[in-house]
């Protein structure tokens, strides 16, 4: 069962020595760990889909949250609302903090992946990861290359691309 972007998000804000992230890196670091999923299990980690915005890979959802925090470092855990069942039938709304421990589909597999991918990509600031997605082969740059002049907001990139490309990184050990 896919994870919400903010569960996921969230996993990387409460890292001990998580440093220095911001909305554009925790975005490419919620992209890598997609890839990385879909790759090794062929199955999504997100529960939404990623777009291609002109300036790399987005999760709109996880854009919209944290688009208020601007170039600023991220320390308070992204939080969300739900709908409460009716209470003296009246529904209401109340504020929660999504967790990869409140999903029941929560596996030791997708903490230990988001914990590689923070040793391996966290060490890169925001502009040099989106360097990364923005590489000639990458699924945004398939993307991108399809519209000459603007890209328009919200191209989706399909899952499959994702899974092919970052599938053809894995060694030939662990892809076969």
């Amino acid at each position: 069962m896919p994870y919400t972007p903010e569960a996921i998000a969230n996993y990387f804000i409460e890292l001990p020595d998580a440093t220095d992230l911001t909305p554009m890196k925790l975005q490419k670091l919620v992209y890598f760990a997609h890839g990385w999923h879909l790759a090794l299990t062929d199955e999504p980690l997100l529960d939404e889909p990623i777009s291609a915005w002109e300036y790399g890979p987005v999760v709109e959802r996880l854009y919209h949250a944290l688009k208020q925090h601007g170039d600023s470092s991220i320390h308070e855990r992204l939080r969300r609302l739900k709908m409460m069942p009716p209470d003296d039938s009246e529904n209401r709304l109340e504020e929660y903090i999504p967790s990869l421990d409140d999903e029941p589909s929560a596996r030791a597999f997708t903490k230990k992946l988001l914990t590689r991918i923070w040793e391996i990509y966290g060490r890169y600031n925001a502009i040099q990861l989106s360097k990364m997605t923005h590489q000639e082969g990458t699924p945004w740059y398939e993307i991108r290359n399809q519209f000459p002049t603007l890209l328009p907001k919200g191209v989706p990139i399909p899952n499959e691309a994702i899974r092919t490309y970052f599938a053809s990184k894995l060694p030939a050990k662990v892809a076969g």
